[in-house]
């Protein structure tokens, strides 16, 4: 590997795959990625040294599409990371609790604040990421908008903390594993990422 390692994830900047990236590799070089696929398919082609992908959700469960994703082909996994997921419910800086009529975010994230999304009564719009959709807010300017996202996407894209753990269950935590391609030389192996979820019971 080069010395400042290429991490691949899914996602805007200041996605939860992107702080997760960050825990695991404070000092690598982030790859935004528009899919699983496309983080996974950057390992295949060279230009990521390893990807970060979410599997399972401890209240929404498993994430059904990178898990296929790492079944078709050969991983291994080096390392497992649980990070603790607290959502916020982020609009624009003029924007009120009253003002909001819809939320954005990833399907994940609307699944594990679907009580709470339901007593505001809001109408729910899935996106392809959670810091994707915070950034949709911003650069859309309505009001009437709110984005399901971390504390970092809502410093990013300079929008305000309308409620902050917005998420159901407290212990709300998402596993992230970091992969590499199964013939790379390797100084951490925990398996085959295959033999890794099949542990793991996905």
């Amino acid at each position: 590997m080069s010395a400042k390692q290429r991490i691949s994830f899914q996602g805007a900047s200041g996605a939860y795959s992107d702080i997760a990236a960050r825990h695991l590799y404070p000092d690598g070089e982030g790859i935004n990625c528009g899919s699983f696929k496309e983080a996974l398919d950057c390992l295949k082609n060279g230009h990521a040294d390893c990807a970060v992908i979410p599997v399972t959700n401890s209240a929404a469960g498993p994430v059904t599409t990178s898990i296929e994703l790492l079944r078709q082909a050969e991983y291994i996994v080096l390392k497992k990371f649980w990070l603790p997921i607290h959502h916020c419910l982020l609009a624009l800086p003029q924007a009120g609790l009253s003002d909001i009529r819809s939320v954005h975010s990833h399907w994940q994230a609307l699944k594990q604040c679907k009580a709470n999304i339901e007593k505001l009564g809001l109408q729910v719009i899935e996106e392809s990421d959670t810091a994707k959709a915070a950034k949709k807010i911003a650069e859309e300017k309505d009001i009437t908008k709110a984005a399901i996202a971390s504390a970092h996407a809502a410093q990013e894209y300079k929008l305000k903390i309308l409620k902050e753990n917005f998420e159901d269950e407290a212990d709300n935590r998402t596993l992230f594993l970091a992969l590499a391609l199964k013939n790379t030389p390797q100084t951490e192996n925990l398996g085959s990422a295959k033999e890794v979820l099949t542990q793991l019971g996905l």
